[in-house]
């Protein structure tokens, strides 16, 4: 039950600058023998980012601050796996993520798909970064998604295309919330500091379910809980159900927390039980 508390974890993708502007011999050597033995032709930039385009895409390259979706694995050159976006696609401003990264998602367009080689002067540098160690030139195999001007923008399309998909109607906060009421309840709603008894599921858009009850509702002050619920549970009344749809910056926002990455927005079933 943590993932209604307000926990910030940090993630291997974002801002992060490489101390070293100079590739070392020992590198160089890893790079080229990497592209001889899968027969790669890649083209450069002029920072020493490598890539080869596979699909071209359509629309226009991400710029600025804009918001990008991609799926995304990255690798040493050796084959080690460091990370894998998975079944979902992992969301970032496109400033947030670090050079190379940053300017091999900014070489696609929308649908567009690509290898980029990093040198470790665009990465994690001299210093490295968790299982990457230091001077380590990383592979990228990326898919760009989507590009929307911001967060809020992004979500809020998500979250039409699954009510409109579960044939559900929602209101919207001034916030961004959003919320579906299957049953308003009686008896009055709780404050923003009311200590409250719920049955709650909590879940991402695709389904998958990272938290819940388990017929023992959950007490808790709504003081001390995510934005979302803060707000959102005091719209329903004692012995109210319904659905809160939350954006990620109501809920664990540019960090994350455990299973939840970044920029994530979730949705709860919830019952509020009861309240004082």
């Amino acid at each position: 039950m943590k993932y209604i508390f307000p926990i910030f974890l940090i993630g291997i993708l974002f801002a992060n600058c490489g101390d070293d502007d100079d590739i070392s011999a020992n590198e160089q050597e890893i790079i080229d023998r990497y592209i001889a033995s899968n027969s790669l032709m890649p083209e450069s930039t002029s920072s020493g980012l490598l890539y080869v385009i596979d699909e071209v895409g359509t629309g226009n390259q991400p710029t600025g601050d804009q918001v990008v979706a991609i799926n995304v694995k990255e690798f040493l050159l050796n084959g080690d796996l460091i990370f894998d976006s998975g079944v979902r696609p992992f969301i970032s401003q496109l400033s947030g993520l670090f050079p190379g990264l940053r300017e091999s998602v900014g070489l696609l367009q929308k649908g567009g798909k690509g290898t980029f080689i990093v040198p470790s002067a665009l990465a994690f540098g001299t210093s490295g970064s968790g299982g990457i160690p230091p001077n380590s030139p990383l592979l990228f195999e990326i898919e760009l998604i989507d590009v929307q001007p911001d967060l809020l923008t992004y979500e809020t399309l998500l979250f039409e295309e699954y009510l409109a998909a579960n044939n559900l109607t929602a209101q919207t906060t001034a916030s961004g919330l959003q919320y579906v009421v299957e049953e308003p309840g009686s008896g009055g709603n709780p404050t923003a500091g009311s200590l409250v008894q719920v049955n709650y599921k909590g879940y991402f858009l695709d389904g998958e379910v990272f938290d819940q009850t388990n017929g023992t509702p959950l007490t808790i002050s709504l003081g001390s809980v995510i934005p979302g619920w803060t707000e959102g549970i005091p719209l329903f009344q004692k012995g109210g159900k319904g659905v809160l749809l939350i954006p990620s910056n109501l809920a664990y926002g540019a960090n994350g927390s455990g299973s939840i990455r970044a920029n994530t927005p979730i949705l709860f079933d919830i019952e509020l039980v009861d309240f004082n």
